[in-house]
């Protein structure tokens, strides 16, 4: 019910827990463990370029994609999905 999300979340934050979506309270009696990383929080467990920083960006991730290609370790897939998620793929 919206007052069950509503006070879930009340105390969710009083206990310094930030949720985001009320749907989440609904389906936690299903949780059977919780894994958190060394900083504390609950990731998604998949790595994720969030930020480029470059006068040029297309021409990086151009090369990052393009040396990353041939390799399948998780940062190399990160760096590869988000150069396609910008239209860029190397030849």
């Amino acid at each position: 019910t919206p007052t069950a999300i509503m006070v879930g979340t009340g105390l969710g934050a009083s206990n310094g827990i930030l949720i985001r979506n009320g749907e989440i309270l609904e389906i936690t009696h299903k949780v059977k463990a919780v894994i958190f990383d060394k900083t504390g929080t609950v990731t998604v467990g998949k790595a994720a370029v969030t930020d480029v920083c470059s006068d040029n960006e297309k021409e990086l991730l151009y090369y990052a994609a393009a040396v990353e290609a041939v390799s399948d370790h998780p940062l190399a897939m990160a760096v590869t999905a988000y150069a396609a998620e910008k239209g860029i793929k190397p030849e």
